[in-house]
């Protein structure tokens, strides 16, 4: 009983720790509002920050680098991307691998759609293929005819999960529509638990 009392309370002290308010890192998606993506920040206790929504991608990384450094956010960042915002989540870690302990997206295409270059949407993965990645995706959709047979309103799900490398460490999908995944406490809970995990495992190399 002790002994298994001591291990729950060393993964919260590990979570704690290893992912403090301030190291987790929003970011909306396309042209969605700091208050809305709010309402997953604070079930996870991380900070919203917003970045232009233009392509090419390393444009928005640029911009993203620069207000971590104006909030004084020098050190590693689990980044938290919903849309839009996993595209530019993605990218930062392949370009500054050094800098994201953990990546999580959230109904955000990777592989692009059927009717649209796959290019300005596909995050290859070299450099950051170590960074934890975890995926949430959404289904609740009828058939619309500028998407793929299964499909969250916004994005079909062959895209979410069109990832080359690096290997998606888990991945879950929930009978919800694009807009109810930030708005889902089941979301959060999921990303809460993850962190966890991943946190205890880095605590104990």
């Amino acid at each position: 009983m002790k002994k298994t009392v001591l291990v729950v309370a060393l993964m919260f002290v590990f979570s704690s720790a290893a992912f403090a308010a301030d190291d987790i890192v929003l970011l909306p998606g396309w042209k969605q509002s700091k208050e809305q993506l709010a309402v997953l920040g604070n079930r996870i206790n991380g900070e919203v920050i917003m970045v232009e929504n233009k392509l090419p991608l390393w444009t928005a990384v640029e911009e993203l680098k620069e207000e971590l450094g104006k909030m004084r956010k020098t050190g590693k960042v689990v980044l938290v991307g919903f849309s839009w915002g996993g595209l530019v989540a993605r990218q930062f870690a392949e370009t500054y691998p050094e800098r994201v302990t953990a990546i999580v997206v959230i109904g955000s295409p990777n592989g692009g759609y059927w009717f649209a270059p796959s290019t300005p949407f596909r995050v290859k993965g070299e450099r950051s293929r170590h960074i934890p990645l975890f995926v949430i995706a959404g289904e609740k959709s009828e058939k619309k005819w500028w998407l793929k047979e299964v499909n969250d309103g916004v994005v079909d799900l062959e895209s979410v999960f069109s990832f080359d490398s690096p290997p998606m460490r888990k991945g879950l999908i929930l009978n919800l529509s694009h807009h109810e995944l930030w708005r889902s406490k089941v979301v959060a809970d999921q990303i809460k638990d993850w962190l966890a995990e991943t946190a205890v495992v880095a605590a104990a190399r």
